[in-house]
């Protein structure tokens, strides 16, 4: 279950992500979808088209050229910097399926 400061903490992260990752030289020149699910809280589609980055919440499992998946705790880790993602990727709390290059260009919507 998700702490209500944990999910609040996500959700303000997915609300500013957009502002974020238009402004990111490594999401300007993206195109395609990374869906971001965060165990026991929620799920967020993110869509780059060239520099204009747009977030929904995910309904169910919807279809994303990539997904990362990690738990609440190490994704609020990587929230608030404490956490590189690439990092955690390599120690496998930070799981990836599908075009690993795509996963990694929307991991800089990280700080």
């Amino acid at each position: 279950m998700a702490s209500s400061t944990g999910a609040h903490t996500i959700e303000r992260f997915f609300q500013s992500a957009a502002v974020r990752g238009s402004s990111d030289p490594m999401l300007r020149h993206a195109s395609g979808t990374c869906r971001f699910d965060v165990v026991g809280v929620g799920s967020w589609l993110v869509r780059a088209d060239n520099g204009t980055i747009s977030v929904s919440e995910a309904r169910g499992p919807a279809p994303a050229d990539s997904i990362l998946i990690a738990s609440e705790a190490d994704f609020l880790r990587m929230v608030r910097g404490d956490q590189n993602p690439l990092t955690a990727f390599m120690q496998g709390r930070l799981r990836v399926t599908g075009q690993l290059p795509l996963a990694e260009r929307f991991l800089h919507l990280f700080p």
